[in-house]
């Protein structure tokens, strides 16, 4: 007997809330897989990098780009479109975001996005 393992990928509305205007907010951009293995992107991704997006790897959370609002799983050397949300006014859930672990670096990271407009709920927005 076979047996299939899924894991089926993070929904766009669990992490988007709310966006006024999506021709406004949002940013088209293309994501460059430069390492040897396979990455998967999906929607509540912090991206840095500007034009040239990266998966926010805790070296400079000041350097917060957007959130990826995209899934793709991007072999080694492809480059793929995404689509990110780079500020606002946009309500993002909070508990669905990549958050790192270290407590200052999501603090600035949480400055950064509410710099931009980015409010974050946890869960509904009220």
């Amino acid at each position: 007997m076979n047996s299939q393992s899924f894991t089926e990928p993070r929904q766009l509305g669990a992490v988007l809330k709310y966006d006024s205007e999506g021709n406004f907010t949002r940013e088209n951009r293309t994501f460059t897989n430069g390492g040897a293995a396979v990455v998967v992107l999906q929607p509540g991704n912090i991206m840095t990098g500007g034009v040239a997006p990266a998966l926010f790897d805790t070296a400079n959370p000041a350097a917060f780009t957007g959130v990826n609002l995209t899934y793709s799983e991007v072999q080694p050397g492809a480059s793929v479109k995404i689509a990110t949300v780079e500020g606002g006014p946009v309500i993002l859930n909070a508990a669905e975001i990549d958050f790192p672990a270290d407590a200052s670096q999501t603090a600035t990271l949480k400055t950064a996005m509410a710099a931009v407009n980015i409010k974050l709920v946890d869960g509904l927005p009220s």
